[in-house]
Parts: structure tokens; C-alpha cells; sequence
């Protein structure tokens, strides 16, 4: 795929928390919000921040969350993807791309990848939005 993710002052703000950080980009039309740090339940409402902020800039509700980054999750952090997974929130969806070994252990042992949509890349997940 030769789409680039672009960021930038366009994109929406960076939202952070001393613990957690959230920087919006895009994919072509496809919001893109990559998550580092902690998710726990004092940082969820930081992504839901950016999850709402990125609702209004580009009016899609379907995003992608970019986890590469992403160090910790808890039950709250678990929660709140299968919040936005089942659409019960700002959006109708979300894709998980790029979760790394920490992240993708808990979300095997808990059980919560077979609910969620959970892709090796960017790329695949903007597409998997695309269809």
C-alpha cells in the first residue's frame, strides 16, 4: 500500500497525560490514532478525548488505533476497546493494529482478541475499514 499516514496541526491535537499519549494522524480518509504509554483506568479518558476530537475533525466513525506503542493495558483499557469495538460509544468501530507482546498476551489470556478486530499492521487495518 503507498498511502502514508500524515500527521500534523491539521490532523487534530496531540493529547497527552504524563502516562499516556495520543497523536492523531490519517490514511488517506481514515483516522488514525496512535496510542503510547498506559491505558489504565486514570488514561482511558485520555483516548476517549481523542477518540471524540478525532469524531469531529473528520466525521468518520471508524477508526484505527495504532498500539505499537502501546506499553500497559488494564481492565479498564480492555473495557474501553470493546466499548468502541461494539460501537456503544463515539464510534461504530475500531481496529487494532500493531498491538505489541505485552498488550497482545492480555488480550489473548483474558479472551477479548476474539472479540475484537486485532490486525498485524496499519495498513491492513485501514483497508479492513475501507471494505
Amino acid at each position: 500500500m503507498d498511502e502514508q499516514i500524515s500527521g500534523g496541526a491539521d490532523q487534530g491535537p496531540e493529547v497527552t497525560e504524563p502516562r499516556l499519549a495520543v497523536v492523531a494522524a490519517t490514511a488517506g480518509d481514515i483516522p488514525v490514532l496512535r496510542v503510547s504509554g498506559d491505558l489504565d483506568l486514570t488514561t482511558v479518558p485520555v483516548l476517549m478525548d481523542a477518540v471524540n476530537a478525532s469524531v469531529r475533525a473528520h466525521g468518520r466513525r471508524r477508526i484505527v488505533l495504532d498500539c505499537a506503542d502501546l506499553e500497559f493495558c488494564d481492565s479498564s483499557g480492555l473495557n474501553c476497546f470493546l466499548q468502541l469495538h461494539q460501537g456503544t460509544g463515539p464510534v461504530e468501530g475500531v481496529v487494532l493494529a500493531q498491538v505489541g507482546a505485552t498488550v497482545r498476551r492480555l488480550l489473548d489470556i483474558t479472551g477479548v482478541d476474539a472479540a475484537l478486530t486485532v490486525v498485524p499492521t496499519v495498513e491492513t487495518a485501514v483497508a479492513r475499514l475501507r471494505t
